[in-house]
C-alpha cells in the first residue's frame, strides 16, 4: 500500500497464448502508460510418439519454453521499473489451466503444458476405448470433482500432469518438485516464493473453491502426493519481493499473485453481478455471468474476486470455426487463380457477402469442425440448391447457426432465471470484427446487447485491482468511480 500522498504507479503483466504484454498503470493519473507487448514464445516441436501409448496414438502436444516466458516477463519489469523506479508493485494476469514442475533449485524440469495440450486424451496402453482422463476419471470421487467448481476436461493440468507422470517415472520420484501454475512458476523464478491467486489454483483442477485450499485427495489421485503446491494468496497481498536488475536501479518491489485472464477481463469489463452477461468471443468462445451465490448447475464455477462467482460456459464455437470457411475460399484463390488474400481483405469480403445474403436462399450450415465443442453437431452444409451455393449464404449460415448455438448455451448458463439477465456485453476479437454476429445473438435472445467499455479489459481489470493495493479505494465496488473513461 502507498504512503498518504503519494503517487501510485503499478507495473502491469498479462501473459496469454498469442502475446505477452505489459504498462505502467498510473492510478493517481488514471493512465495506461509505456504499453509494450511481444509475441509469447512458440511452442516446442511436437515430440515423438510416446512408446506403449495405445495404437500409436499421440493427442494434440502444447509445449513452451517456461524460461523463455520468465525472461521476457524480467525485461519488461525491468523496463519499466528505469521509468518508474517509485513503482509499487508488478501485478500479473496468465492463461489459465496448464502447469510447470520445477525442481528443488527452482528451475523447471518441464516446459510449460498447456491449456492447448491434450495428452490426456490418448488411449491407455492396451486399450483403445479408455483414455488417461477417463482412468483418472475413476480414481476420484464425483463429491472431490464437484468441489473443484469444473470437472474434469481436456486441457486441465489435473489430466495432463496425470499423463506425464505414468510416461516419466522418473519425475514422479524425484524429490522435491514443485507443482507450479504459470503465473506461481513466474513468481518462484523472480522471487524464489511458492505462491498463487486462487482463480489459477481453480484453474488446475486440484482446488477445493470454496474453502480456497488445495484438495489432498485429488493431488493424490493424480500422482503429485510427493510434490509441494504453492500457497494460495489474496491478489492484494505480496506473494514475494523481486529486486530489479542493476539497470534499473535495484528495486526491491512486491509482485502480486498471478490472476487468471478470463477473471481479470470480466473484472475489467465493469459487469455488473446477476445482471450482465459476458460473451468473449475470440479464437474459441466464452460465456460468463457474476454471481453473489455459489449455485451448482450445469456450467463451470470459477472462484472470482469481491468474493463472487463466475459461472462460466467454456469449448464454444469461435473464431477458428469460421477460419474454416476462410481457409476454403483461400485455398480456392491461391490454388486455381493462383492469388494471395490478405487476411483482413479476406474477412471484410466474407462479411460483406453475409450481410447481402437473401433470406429466400438461405442455407443450414452447422459449424461443427471440432470435436469437445459445445452446443455444436456434425460440421456439414444443408438445404444447398441451384441458387444457394454461394458464398453469402454459406457465410451468413454460418453465423446464424452460431447465433443459435449461444442463444441456447445462454438458457443453460441462466438455470431457471433467464430474466435476470439484462444486458449481453460483448468483447474479443472476434466480435469485435464481426458486428452481425453481435446483433443476431442479441436479436434472436431478445436481450440488448452492449461492448465492452474498454479495448483491454485485462489491463483494466489490473487497474481496478491496482486501486485496491494502493489503498485508493475500500472494495471493488468503489473502484468502479474511479476507473477511466477510457484505459487504450
Amino acid at each position: 500500500m502507498s504512503a498518504p500522498g503519494s503517487m501510485a504507479s503499478y507495473i502491469a503483466v498479462d501473459i496469454g497464448s498469442s502475446y505477452i504484454k505489459s504498462a505502467i498503470l498510473d492510478v493517481d493519473r488514471r493512465a495506461l502508460l509505456a504499453v509494450r507487448r511481444e509475441k509469447t514464445p512458440a511452442p516446442l516441436s511436437t515430440p515423438a510418439p510416446l512408446s506403449g501409448s495405445g495404437a500409436g496414438i499421440v493427442a494434440r502436444r502444447h509445449e513452451t519454453d517456461a524460461e523463455r516466458i520468465v525472461g521476457i516477463v524480467r525485461e519488461m519489469i525491468d523496463d519499466h521499473l528505469t521509468l518508474r523506479p517509485e513503482a509499487q508493485g508488478v501485478l500479473l494476469s496468465t492463461q489459465m489451466h496448464g502447469f510447470v514442475l520445477a525442481g528443488r533449485d527452482g528451475h523447471a524440469v518441464t516446459p510449460y503444458i498447456s491449456w492447448q495440450d491434450e495428452r490426456c486424451m490418448e488411449p491407455v496402453e492396451d486399450s483403445l476405448a479408455r483414455t488417461y482422463l477417463d482412468l483418472l476419471r475413476a480414481l476420484v470421487s464425483e463429491e472431490d470433482l464437484a468441489a473443484t467448481g469444473i470437472g474434469l476436461k481436456p486441457g486441465l493440468a489435473m489430466c495432463n500432469v496425470f499423463h506425464l507422470l505414468r510416461h516419466h517415472v522418473d519425475v514422479r520420484r524425484e524429490a522435491g518438485i514443485r507443482f507450479c501454475t504459470l503465473g506461481s512458476y513466474i513468481i518462484l523464478r523472480l522471487t524464489g516464493e511458492h505462491a498463487c491467486h486462487l482463480t489459477n489454483a481453480a484453474a488446475t483442477g486440484f482446488a477445493d473453491i470454496r474453502s480456497g485450499a488445495w484438495n489432498r485427495r485429488l493431488i493424490e489421485a493424480a500422482g503429485c502426493g510427493t510434490m509441494s503446491f504453492p500457497q494460495i494468496r489474496c491478489e492484494t497481498e505480496p506473494a514475494g519481493w523481486y529486486r530489479g536488475s542493476a539497470a534499473a536501479g535495484s528495486v526491491h518491489i512486491p509482485i502480486y499473485p498471478d490472476i487468471g485472464d478470463h477473471q481479470a477481463s470480466v473484472l475489467g469489463s465493469l459487469a455488473v453481478p446477476q445482471q450482465d452477461t459476458v460473451l468473449t468471443i475470440g479464437t474459441a468462445g466464452i460465456m460468463s455471468r457474476l454471481e453473489e451465490e455459489y449455485r451448482p448447475g450445469a456450467y463451470e464455477i470459477r472462484p472470482f474476486v469481491g468474493g463472487l462467482w463466475l459461472n462460466t460456459l467454456t469449448r464454444l464455437p469461435g473464431g477458428r470455426n469460421l477460419d474454416v470457411l476462410a481457409d476454403f475460399v483461400k485455398d480456392i484463390g491461391e490454388t486455381i487463380f493462383g492469388c494471395q488474400i490478405e487476411e483482413a481483405q479476406l474477412w471484410s469480403g466474407l462479411l460483406q457477402a453475409a450481410d447481402r445474403a437473401d433470406d429466400r436462399g438461405r442455407l443450414e450450415v452447422s459449424v461443427g469442425f471440432f470435436s469437445n465443442q459445445r452446443g455444436v453437431r456434425e460440421g456439414a452444409l444443408l438445404g444447398v440448391d441451384a441458387t444457394n451455393l454461394r458464398i453469402g449464404p454459406i457465410v451468413r449460415g454460418a453465423l446464424d447457426n452460431m447465433a443459435d448455438i449461444y442463444v441456447s448455451l445462454l438458457e443453460q448458463l441462466h438455470g431457471a432465471r433467464p430474466e435476470t439477465t439484462r444486458r449481453l456485453m460483448f468483447s474479443g476479437g472476434v466480435l469485435s470484427r464481426n458486428k452481425l454476429l453481435a446483433e443476431l445473438i442479441s436479436q434472436r435472445s431478445g436481450i440488448p446487447g452492449i461492448w465492452s467499455p474498454v479495448q483491454d479489459e485485462v489491463f483494466a481489470g489490473m487497474y481496478r485491482v491496482a486501486l485496491l493495493c494502493s489503498g485508493r479505494c475500500r472494495s471493488y465496488d468503489e473502484t468502479r468511480r474511479l476507473m477511466p473513461e477510457s484505459l487504450d
